[in-house]
């Protein structure tokens, strides 16, 4: 596997800074650029899951949110179509690295994956919380990690990351 391939959006500034409105191949000066124009598309790695990645639109089939606008944005600039790469959720999006499925991929920053990827500089912040019922005496992050409160959350999931850092005493498993 050639790292220079597996593209995370670090591709974006890169591209905006150093190629034409159309490019051509001859004229793209960072290779990984000349490679995607050369290749006619940009395959995207996309988590189809929640609009902050991707959710497909049940009429159409069509795929929105921000992965899929900063995708479009880039084809767009290095001019060349969108290829979406569906995957049922973002961590599934690093299955694609082996198979050379896509070219850019979003994901969330995480230091394990960043042996396989490399990452940009977050193009978005995410703001996670807990989900309770009305009733319940969980007002605060402390108030989740005692003894006896049990916590479920998406597997290789950025929340999960999080979690191992932050809960030191609730029982917590990654589903």
């Amino acid at each position: 596997m050639r790292r220079e391939r597996v593209l995370v959006a670090i591709l974006l500034l890169s591209i905006w800074i150093g190629v034409p409105e159309k490019p051509h191949a001859q004229q793209a000066s960072d290779v990984r650029v000349a490679d995607l124009v050369q290749s006619g598309k940009l395959r995207a790695g996309i988590g189809v899951v929640a609009p902050h990645w991707a959710v497909k639109d049940q009429t159409s089939g069509e795929l929105r949110g921000v992965a899929v606008e900063v995708a479009r944005a880039l084809a767009s600039r290095v001019g060349v179509p969108l290829v979406p790469v569906e995957y049922p959720s973002p961590p599934k999006v690093l299955d694609g690295v082996k198979e050379n499925a896509w070219d850019v991929g979003f994901l969330g920053i995480d230091p394990s994956r960043a042996t396989v990827v490399d990452f940009s500089s977050p193009y978005l912040e995410i703001d996670a919380t807990y989900l309770v019922t009305e009733s319940s005496k969980i007002h605060s992050i402390a108030d989740a990690d005692q003894s006896g409160i049990r916590i479920a959350v998406t597997g290789k999931s950025v929340e999960e990351i999080v979690l191992k850092d932050a809960i030191k005493k609730a029982e917590w498993q990654a589903v």
